[in-house]
């Protein structure tokens, strides 16, 4: 009776075990697509960020050209 017992408990620690493993197989899935994601993530923001650099200078080169024309035409005449 207690060696069926034993038997019965080893065939649940390898059920539980293999179940583990496949609980495993498909967590190590989900990171590499989670890190795939965040590599494109990163880009697509390095992107927007040069973008967004170019976009600045180029509002603050047309400030710039617009006080410099208002001094050259005479409108900072005192």
């Amino acid at each position: 009776m207690p060696n069926d017992d034993l038997h019965l408990r080893v065939a649940r620690v390898e059920r539980e075990t293999e179940s583990f493993r496949k609980t495993i197989a498909e967590l190590t899935v989900t990171l590499a697509l989670l890190e795939q994601t965040m590599r494109s993530v990163r880009e697509v923001e390095a992107q927007r960020g040069g973008f967004n650099q170019k976009l600045l200078f180029f509002a603050f080169g047309v400030l710039i050209s617009a006080a410099m024309t208002f001094v050259v035409k005479g409108g900072l005449v005192i």
